[in-house]
């Protein structure tokens, strides 16, 4: 019984990882990070103009030149979604059934299988998101430095 455990454990664990290598195939993570930067200085300069009350004309400018790059960082983080959902809904409904039935017992606690392997693609993911933003925030921050440097 602690096989189909581990078994389901490594199975998350090999999901979770071909998610994350996936989202970091299909978006750049650098053209992601500059658009958001762009939104978020736009952002800035659009409340800074609506706080000075300036012409509808000026806001209404600003918030056009803002769409296209919510658009884009959108399309950006959708589209590995369309990847990694079927590979969830084939695993979890196709394969997963296939190789295991009835409960797990996991240091005393009965679920299900599907509950299970939710329960640890959840937590690997949390795990891999978190270790993903530091690794991101790190290299951004060493770019940063890098053009501080350079200027």
């Amino acid at each position: 019984m602690m096989l189909v455990a581990i078994a389901l454990i490594a199975i998350a664990a090999l999901y979770v990882v071909f998610s994350v290598y996936l989202q970091r195939k299909l978006v750049n993570p650098a053209r992601l990070r500059e658009v958001q930067e762009t939104i978020k200085a736009k952002t800035k300069e659009l409340n800074e103009l609506s706080k000075s009350n300036a012409g509808a004309e000026v806001l209404a400018q600003k918030q056009k030149e803002l769409m296209p790059l919510l658009n884009e960082t959108m399309k950006m983080q959708f589209k590995p979604m369309l990847v990694i959902l079927p590979i969830f809904v084939i695993l979890y409904y196709l394969l997963l059934p296939l190789a295991f039935h009835g409960t797990v017992s996991f240091f005393s606690i009965k679920m299900s299988y599907q509950l299970f392997f939710i329960l640890f693609s959840f937590v690997f993911g949390i795990i891999a998101s978190i270790a993903v933003s530091l690794h991101d925030r790190k290299i951004a921050k060493a770019q940063a430095a890098l053009r501080m440097s350079q200027s």
